[in-house]
């Protein structure tokens, strides 16, 4: 009876609904678009592109907008972190590379 923390696939589908049903359509809205690229010790991790990330003020907003509601939806979630191209760790992280 798996009935304490939920399982982390069972974690990622609702991630990815939460994402696709109320996040990406307002961040498409203003032409971007939002890619789920992971969960790591219940750490979301994603991937923003297109109008909104050209401002960082803009991308900060968005996350902070998509943490709260992932967080509010899911007891798992902690936090959510925009994955960099300058950061190798978020790189290694979505090429699958484990970093300890």
């Amino acid at each position: 009876g798996g009935g304490g923390g939920g399982d982390e696939c069972e974690v990622t589908e609702r991630v990815r609904e939460i994402l696709s049903t109320k996040v990406r359509p307002n961040v498409q809205a203003d032409g971007g678009d939002v890619q789920f690229c992971g969960l790591r010790d219940g750490v979301v991790y994603l991937s923003l592109s297109g109008a909104c990330t050209s401002c960082p003020s803009s991308t900060a907003t968005v996350r902070v907008m998509i943490r709260n509601l992932l967080c509010h939806e899911i007891d798992e979630v902690t936090d959510v972190r925009q994955v960099d191209d300058e950061d190798p760790f978020s790189q290694g992280y979505v090429k699958g590379v484990k970093m300890d």
